[in-house]
């Protein structure tokens, strides 16, 4: 699982990074409030912090249903 969290102002790098992403065929799903609290609360390489996992789990059911119609 890849999750990108990024600040305002960075438009060009997340406009790349959704296109490399698409050319992979790689699911991308928003959810901006889950990414302000974990931008906020989490550093690169630290696990989800319990308070998320119900939110990370619907994402990931939702990914793994969208992938199985693929």
């Amino acid at each position: 699982m890849l999750l990108v969290l990024l600040r305002r102002g960075q438009t060009l790098l997340l406009k790349k990074i959704k296109l490399i992403a698409k050319e992979h065929d790689v699911i991308m799903v928003e959810n901006r409030p889950l990414a302000r609290a974990m931008y906020d609360q989490v550093e690169i390489g630290d696990q989800v912090p319990e308070e998320f996992f119900k939110a990370v789990a619907e994402i990931l059911a939702y990914v793994y249903r969208i992938k199985r119609k693929i």
